[in-house]
């Protein structure tokens, strides 16, 4: 027979609250922060380095300008000489604005018309060939010629082809695809819209 002590309290581990496993993952995170910190601000000062070099560049470029300005004070003609040639410089950059802004019109156009052709769906009639720009043209082949006059709609009742006219229809029977007949479709912004 064994006796148990019931009243001896039984012995457990305890845990150190300062362990070397608690201070080594400390000291791990602590270093983790401060490389982190330093790298962050390592970019932050090589960004405003950027900064400073490109600000000093321009601050020499203004110098420039103001020593040419400073030497030709003297001569009306030359002052207003410059003068003409920096409002001729500035109605250039003007033009080449307009034509960015022009570009850029036109490739959310042509964006939109890709967006929607690819919603257009018309069991029996796939397209090949895609030119959007100036002069545009949709090359395809049907099952059925008579699905071309109602892709047409479809492309009429469309927001992004309101301003376009397909003036020019060609179908053309596959000589390789006797079942299928191929199409072409030309068309050109409306007199006096712009697409």
């Amino acid at each position: 027979m064994q006796q148990i002590n019931l009243f001896q309290p039984e012995f457990r581990y305890q845990r150190d609250p300062l362990s070397l496993r608690v201070i080594a993952l400390t000291c791990l995170l602590a270093t983790f922060l401060l490389t982190g910190s330093g790298v962050y601000g390592w970019l932050i000062l090589e960004n405003q380095r950027g900064v400073v070099a490109s600000l000093k560049n321009h601050h020499s470029q203004l110098q420039a300008q103001l020593a040419v300005l400073h030497l030709d004070l003297g001569k009306d003609q030359s002052i207003d000489q410059h003068i003409e040639e920096l409002e001729q410089e500035f109605s250039d950059k003007t033009v080449t604005a307009r034509q960015l802004q022009s570009l850029l019109a036109d490739r959310n156009r042509v964006a939109l018309q890709f967006q929607a052709l690819s919603e257009l769906q018309l069991p029996g009639l796939w397209l090949t060939m895609i030119l959007l720009g100036e002069d545009n043209e949709l090359r395809g082949v049907t099952t059925n010629s008579k699905l071309v006059p109602k892709y047409l709609n479809q492309i009429a009742s469309t927001p992004a082809f309101n301003n376009l006219q397909f003036n020019e229809v060609l179908l053309t029977e596959l000589e390789d695809q006797p079942n299928q007949v191929g199409f072409l479709l030309r068309g050109r912004a409306r007199y006096g819209s712009r697409l």
